[in-house]
């Protein structure tokens, strides 16, 4: 199965390039090399003015593009996949991985007695903690980066 790398629209493009603009775009390699600099001109000038109307004539316009307040960064990293290279999307499902990871985590170390400092570590009594467990599923690369983005996690708190 053949995957399609075409690069599509975003919501934002979709209300600046019109149908013809992209045919001209498509055209563009099939222009005498002369002419296609001041064609690839005009389509952007023609998007930047387009921009500008919508910024000032149409407040509703531009509405369409925004999510609803209760998006989510897993949302938005959903809608970006759509646009990215098949190992950006990999890194965009680590980030996504990382993120449930820690949600787990926050949610059993809030409801846990015993997890004041927010390490449970090994004890005499056996006990373990879950991200130890959860870190021992992860590849050794995927443990370094975890740790990575943990130490910069804490540094924002």
């Amino acid at each position: 199965m053949e995957q399609d790398d075409t690069p599509k629209l975003t919501e934002f493009d979709t209300l600046i390039a019109d149908h013809k603009m992209q045919l001209i775009k498509a055209a563009i390699p099939y222009i005498p090399y002369s002419e296609q600099r001041f064609i690839s001109v005009y389509i952007k000038f023609n998007e930047l003015m387009t921009t500008m109307r919508l910024f000032d004539s149409n407040k509703d316009a531009l509405g369409i593009c925004s999510v609803n307040e209760n998006a989510t960064t897993a949302d938005m990293l959903n809608a970006l996949k759509v646009h990215c290279n098949q190992s950006e999307k990999e890194m965009l499902e680590m980030i996504e991985n990382f993120m449930q990871v820690s949600a787990l985590y926050r949610q059993y170390a809030a409801s846990s007695p015993d997890s004041g400092d927010g390490q449970n570590t090994a004890s005499a009594g056996g006990a373990f903690s879950p991200m130890d467990l959860l870190k021992g599923m992860l590849t050794p690369e995927q443990q370094s980066t975890f740790d990575t983005y943990s130490t910069l996690f804490d540094t924002m708190k």
